[in-house]
């Protein structure tokens, strides 16, 4: 066994404008993961969106509209779509992804996000039988619930078995209700099975830099398939909390790991080399048989385009300049950085971070329209700027309930084009109307007409 998938949690405090999104994926870019789950998108709507950068992100809020600071996602490579089998989209609190792993076993993940300390008990305590409610009504190899608890579970009791011995604080009141919570489902917090220094333990810093709790959990009821837990220090996307990462093993071939998008744009050829190559490609004599003198002008024309060739650079959406300022955040390190004033010149360069991260992303808008005017591609401009494309994940089914799987929509979706094409005279079939039944000739008047319906002149 080895660690073939890297899940993570991260309270992104929104991702819902394209300058928060920019500032994440970018850091995110540093990571080595295969799925995130978010907390407080700040995203209204349940969907899939497929981004432009090559990755999907399916969200769970309120409904479309609704302004929210809640919201729930996952953010995965596209490459990992075909292993998911399903999506439920609970709340604006809860999401669940169910992933194909290989052969018959299956990961389910349960994104959270808690009720933080400002809403009544009674509010967790609802939140917390949802959450059971949700993990009773499917099974599947394995399970993990990450996500942001807001509540500090601590260290191991006397005769407790579900909390590990190492922690970064002591258990609080709402720690109390999801210790009990883990007791009662059997799901071990794997945070506090590993041992780490302080300074890695913690997930979530107060404003003033004097609190830091770790919150940012991950539970499962089956220790083996979780080889590390890790908070990574470095990351800094502008949340007060940190990125947590589990390694989760499984059995499978190291061909199954899901893969990176590479985002290499179509390439560019050289009009005048590539008419040159074809011509001394194409100097010989013809060849005696149209078969061996239609192979010949393939082999002339590939050498020729392969020669032509010429890599296009994609243009960046944020400069070298802003690219600098995110590593300088990276080591001030939240404002704890071993430097006098660092916590005034962590805030100072956020600030400068956020304007040039605004700058650089309408400097990009502009250059892709005025590209998009000199080339009269307004339409392809469009489909570049836009934020992603979103996709149909599951669909209604006769009862009013919504489909949780893609088998069960693939299904649905093959009844209804049944039903609707099928004849009660059974199949159609085809009887000529007579056995020598030929199709005119095209005449010349009749091609030229078509030609002149073409778009394309």
């Amino acid at each position: 066994m080895f660690p073939s998938l890297y899940v993570c949690t991260y309270n992104a405090r929104s991702i819902a404008t394209r300058q928060r999104l920019a500032a994440f994926e970018e850091e995110i870019r540093n990571v080595k993961y295969d799925v995130i789950g978010i907390a407080e998108t700040w995203l209204s709507g349940s969907k899939r969106v497929d981004l432009p950068s090559g990755y999907t992100i399916y969200q769970s809020g309120k409904p479309q509209g609704e302004r929210t600071f809640a919201g729930v996602a996952f953010y995965m490579p596209s490459s990992l779509n075909k292993r998911v089998l399903g999506v439920v989209f609970v709340s604006d609190r809860i999401i669940e992804l169910t992933l194909q792993l290989r052969g018959r076993r299956t990961l389910r993940l349960i994104q959270i996000h808690a009720p933080h300390a400002g809403n009544p008990d009674a509010a967790y305590d609802d939140f917390l039988n949802e959450l059971a409610d949700l993990l009773r009504a499917r099974r599947s190899t394995t399970t993990i619930v990450l996500g942001d608890f807001n509540a500090v579970i601590g260290s191991r009791q006397p005769g407790e078995r579900f909390v590990g011995p190492h922690s970064a604080g002591d258990r609080n009141a709402r720690g109390d209700l999801l210790h009990d919570f883990c007791e009662s489902q059997k799901l071990f917090a794997m945070n506090s099975f590993f041992r780490k220094g302080r300074t890695r333990r913690w997930t979530w810093r107060s404003p003033n830099n004097q609190t830091f709790n770790e919150i940012d959990l991950l539970l499962t009821p089956d220790r083996r398939y979780i080889s590390d837990v890790n908070v990574l220090a470095k990351f800094d996307a502008g949340s007060d909390h940190r990125l947590v990462r589990a390694s989760f093993n499984y059995i499978a071939r190291r061909t199954d790991a899901p893969s990176r998008p590479a985002r290499k744009p179509p390439p560019e050829f050289n009009r005048l080399a590539l008419k040159l190559e074809a011509a001394i490609s194409l100097l010989a004599s013809p060849c005696p048989t149209p078969a061996r003198e239609y192979a010949r002008l393939v082999d002339a024309l590939t050498h020729a385009a392969r020669a032509a060739e010429q890599d296009v650079q994609l243009p960046t959406r944020i400069s070298a300049t802003t690219r600098t300022l995110f590593h300088r955040r990276r080591q001030l390190r939240f404002g704890l950085a071993n430097t006098p004033h660092a916590a005034i010149q962590y805030a100072e360069l956020n600030k400068t971070l956020r304007k040039a991260l605004a700058a650089d992303l309408h400097a990009h808008h502009l250059r892709i329209l005025e590209q998009a005017v000199a080339a009269n591609r307004l339409r392809r401009a469009r489909s570049e700027l836009a934020t992603g494309r979103t996709q149909v994940v599951h669909l209604r089914r006769r009862d009013g309930q919504h489909t949780t799987t893609t088998a069960e929509a693939a299904a649905l979706v093959r009844t209804f084009y049944n039903d609707l094409y099928r004849s009660a005279d059974g199949p159609f079939v085809y009887t000529p109307s007579s056995s020598v039944a030929r199709a005119e000739p095209l005449s010349t008047s009749e091609v030229f007409r078509a030609l002149a319906q073409l778009k394309s002149q």
